[in-house]
Formats: C-alpha cells, structure tokens, sequence
C-alpha cells in the first residue's frame, strides 16, 4: 500500500514527434509538477535523469534506467 504517488513526465520523443506533439510534450513537466503540488504527491521530471535512445527515439538507454530507478528511490527518501 503507497500513500505516496510519483509523477514524472518523460524526456522528449523528438525522433517521433512533430512540432504540435513536441510542445505539448515540453509543456507536461510544469503541468505534472503543479498536479503534485496540488495533490500533495512527490514529482520527478524523468527529462532531468534518463536518455532517450538515439537508435529508436522511444527508450530509455540502458545506462539510464538505473540513473532513473536511483532517482525515484532518493525522491521517496527524500520525503
């Protein structure tokens, strides 16, 4: 049972994105980050850990999903 509930908002896709979807993209961080707040819920911008893959544009590079597993772990540390 969590009563705690992470946000992230995930880095940009631009690879598969076109400009419309990549500004609505960019604009989710805030968005997400103003939702925490207001529900009292934790926020990890994952933009600020992981890389997207160059080869697909979609996933995260291997060496990054531990970066953003440690993350998640100091942000519920943290609080």
């Amino acid at each position: 049972y969590w009563s705690t509930l992470i946000l992230y908002s995930f880095p940009d896709f631009t690879l598969i994105f076109n400009d419309e979807s990549m500004a609505t993209t960019k604009a989710l961080p805030e968005k997400y980050f103003k939702l925490a707040q207001e529900e009292k819920c934790l926020f990890l911008n994952a933009s600020d850990v992981v890389k997207i893959s160059d080869k697909d544009g979609v996933h995260i590079e291997k060496d990054s999903q531990s970066l953003f597993a440690k993350a998640i772990a100091e942000k519920i540390r943290e609080n």
